[in-house]
């Protein structure tokens, strides 16, 4: 035998060697192929909930879209109605262009009522003529030498406020303190 043939015992002992690494390999696999498998379980799983918590919300979200729409529809006419009431509030107001700044003194509905009823026949007016409401229109500061604020009237009957109307359209030059006043049609 030579120096450089293997012997029996050191082919045996190669494939000892060989099978205990292979067993190594093949032990790290099971165990890294059982992981994977765990993992696919927990995957499988929570695919499952999902879909089953999908299948329960699905009916549901049909059920609030159904709800969102008429919720929609509901606010669309509250909407118009908020809109409609503003409109009936201002319905009565009228606006006064041009009377000078601070001529009302400390109360501006008392005022107006009353160079309102001068200014206009009264036997027009009902008798019970009021403006429930008079104020300045709010701006910044005025500067002097500017024009004043309009101011907005609400009266009470419609009647008066229609009437009023039309007798100011009569009167060609509204004037107060030498100030030229108008009271336009619309608001």
């Amino acid at each position: 035998m030579s120096a450089t043939a293997p012997t029996l015992q050191d082919v045996l002992q190669a494939i000892a060697a060989s099978r205990t690494a292979l067993e190594v390999k093949i032990d790290t696999l099971s165990i890294d192929l059982g992981l994977l498998r765990d993992d696919h379980c927990r995957l499988a799983e929570w695919v499952t909930a999902t879909e089953r918590e999908i299948s329960v919300t699905t009916p549901a979200l049909a059920l609030v879209d159904g709800h969102l729409t008429s919720i929609e529809a509901r606010l669309k006419t509250l909407e118009n109605k908020a809109e409609d009431a503003e409109n009936r509030a201002r319905h009565n107001n009228i606006r006064v262009v041009g009377l000078p700044e601070k001529v009302e003194g400390t109360d501006m509905v008392c005022y107006l009522e009353a160079w309102l009823s001068s200014v206009v026949v009264p036997e027009g007016l009902s008798p019970y003529f009021v403006l429930e409401r008079a104020h300045g229109v709010p701006t910044k500061s005025l500067p002097p030498g500017a024009p004043p604020r309009m101011v907005v009237a609400q009266l009470l009957h419609f009647k008066d406020h229609d009437y009023l109307l039309q007798q100011v359209r009569l009167h060609e030059n509204l004037m107060v303190e030498n100030s030229s006043v108008l009271i336009p049609r619309l608001l």
